[in-house]
């Protein structure tokens, strides 16, 4: 019996230390940014990137997911290092938000604004984010999600800012949410 309770102690100290080294470690994440080595990276290729990476997280995922860029040969100066898992971030809060929609509709586009200015975009048909939380989403920590760290968004803001650009949040067309990184 003291074995048992020994070995149940034991597995508690060990699970608390595990949610505490991720929460340190998500801490950092967000606290040291390394600079950006921007580059110039086509928006296309990153998109495949993103898209492979999205099919092995979500098998079948292509059917909901529209990919495009405009002009096809568009570029943007960045860490693409970093620039990456914030599309793919945005993309996997995008499959969350959709996962019980029967018809689910996501978007990742890229274009050029009226300034010049590069835009990826990354839209969806889910329930959207209501107000109160849509003010708290880029807060670090802050999450809704029950397996959620809420590093995600902002990380996204650390490095859009550290690319002199910034994310931004609003409905989308389809009454989904719709994030917009500016570079």
């Amino acid at each position: 019996e003291d074995l048992a309770d020994l070995h149940d102690a034991v597995h508690t100290v060990a699970r608390r230390s595990d949610s505490l080294m991720q929460f340190v470690n998500s801490y950092r994440q967000i606290t040291h940014l390394a600079p950006p080595e921007k580059k110039r990276v086509h928006v296309g290729d990153l998109f495949e990137s993103v898209r492979l990476l999205a099919e092995a997280e979500w098998p079948g995922c292509d059917e909901a997911l529209i990919v495009e860029v405009e002009p096809a040969e568009l570029d943007v100066y960045a860490d693409r290092d970093l620039l990456e898992p914030v599309v793919m971030n945005l993309l996997r809060n995008a499959f969350q938000a959709t996962a019980g929609i029967d018809a689910p509709h996501i978007e990742l586009r890229g274009r050029l604004n009226r300034r010049g200015n590069v835009v990826i975009e990354v839209r969806d048909n889910g329930p959207g984010i209501p107000d109160d939380i849509a003010r708290k989403i880029f807060v670090p920590f802050f999450t809704t999600k029950k397996e959620g760290s809420g590093v995600g968004l902002a990380l996204a803001r650390q490095v859009m800012t550290a690319h002199g650009g910034f994310v931004r949040l609003a409905e989308s067309d389809g009454g989904g949410a719709a994030f917009t990184l500016t570079f």
